[in-house]
């Protein structure tokens, strides 16, 4: 490739002086190499449609992306923003395919980019559907800055999970209100009678509501109880009870330790909030 570079510079530049022809070659040679090394990036948004008629568009928070690099899957995962940022290595114009899963067809669809998106500055949207067509991209707004990355990320069955929280513990009658205020919860956003919901009913196991109506009930669980809940957290609560006596002792973490009150603190904080043995543990 470079012999065919040099060659179409001795034809186009035979008649320039010897300095100008090294520099013109120089100066082709640098572009190639920042268009074949330089990575860029497709920054954007994936979203679902609310449950509820007026609630719109939503995050989806924690959607999984996969690409093929030379023959290798490359996996990213959306913040809890919904946003994502992928790299891509090469610039020479291309079409670039991503794959999107969709959580509760177990899924993944696939999502083409034109060869012009990898230059362009402008958030890509990604929209999630019950209906066909069930993944599709919408156009750009708006220039977006890269949120989020996060590579390699294993798609997981949710099986049993438990906050351990050492040296605090949560009053029965706390444990008995944050249970019926989450069994209401799961009640609404699923449109199931109260009675129907327990906690043994399923969250993220099999037979659970949707990704989407997880998404929403954690979103009003966030904001209720003023706490950040991480998806890798949400993902692995198998049961109603496990997501209730969840939210118990991140409540009794915020009682305990008056640093943690106020805003909501992100699971990074919490951890660097507390004394090394007195760090909540997510075991799953």
């Amino acid at each position: 490739m470079l012999a065919a570079l040099e060659q179409l510079l001795a034809q186009k530049f035979s008649q320039l002086p010897l300095a100008a022809r090294v520099v013109a070659y120089f100066v082709l040679l640098f572009a190639f190499v920042y268009l074949l090394m330089v990575p860029r990036f497709i920054d954007g948004q994936i979203v679902a449609h609310g449950t509820d008629p007026g609630s719109g568009l939503i995050p989806y928070r924690g959607g999984q992306i996969q690409t093929q690099i030379a023959g290798r899957t490359y996996k990213f995962v959306a913040d809890e923003e919904g946003y994502f940022s992928i790299p891509l290595v090469s610039l020479v114009p291309h079409r670039i395919e991503l794959q999107v899963l969709h959580a509760d067809r177990s899924e993944w669809f696939p999502v083409t980019f034109g060869a012009a998106d990898a230059w362009s500055s402008a958030a890509q949207r990604i929209v999630v559907s019950d209906g066909k067509p069930f993944v599709h991209l919408e156009q750009p707004e708006a220039p977006l800055k890269r949120l989020a990355q996060a590579m390699a990320a294993p798609i997981a069955t949710a099986m049993a999970a438990e906050l351990v929280v050492p040296r605090v513990g949560a009053a029965a009658a706390d444990r008995n209100r944050v249970l019926a205020e989450v069994t209401g919860v799961v009640a609404r956003v699923t449109r199931r009678p109260g009675a129907a919901i327990s906690p043994t009913t399923p969250f993220s196991a099999p037979g659970g509501p949707s990704y989407v109506q997880r998404i929403e009930i954690v979103g009003f669980l966030e904001h209720r109880y003023a706490v950040s809940i991480p998806d890798e957290h949400w993902k692995a609560v198998a049961n109603v009870g496990e997501l209730a006596d969840y939210v118990t002792k991140r409540q009794a973490l915020r009682s305990a330790y008056p640093k943690l009150r106020g805003i909501a603190r992100s699971w990074p904080e919490v951890q660097q909030a507390l004394p090394e043995g007195e760090r909540p543990v997510f075991i799953q």
